[in-house]
């Protein structure tokens, strides 16, 4: 599928299918379980059940597909019924 024009991921992304916990500090401790629906070199995106992951909360997530890696996430939205998150994974989330 071509990517829209509104997407602004500079990296190319690839799906994948893969179990993933989200942990969170702040603004109180959160241990969020996810799945990982695609990843590029940059970022990933994550179906979980928590609507209130706020945009730039910063998150740790632990995968036996990624291994651990800091993240901040980017927006939260519902998306066919499901919670979907996408975050970034850069040079400043030392992933």
């Amino acid at each position: 599928m071509p990517a829209s024009p509104f997407d602004r991921r500079k990296k190319p992304r690839r799906p994948v299918s893969a179990e993933g916990v989200l942990y969170s500090s702040a603004p109180e401790p959160l241990t969020i379980p996810c799945c990982l629906l695609d990843i590029s070199a940059n970022g990933f995106r994550a179906s979980h059940g928590h609507a209130e992951l706020a945009p730039g909360t910063e998150v740790r997530l632990r995968s036996p597909y990624t291994g651990e890696v800091l993240a901040r996430v980017v927006w939260t939205a519902i998306v066919n019924e499901r919670i979907e998150s996408g975050f970034y994974m850069g040079p400043d989330e030392g992933g």
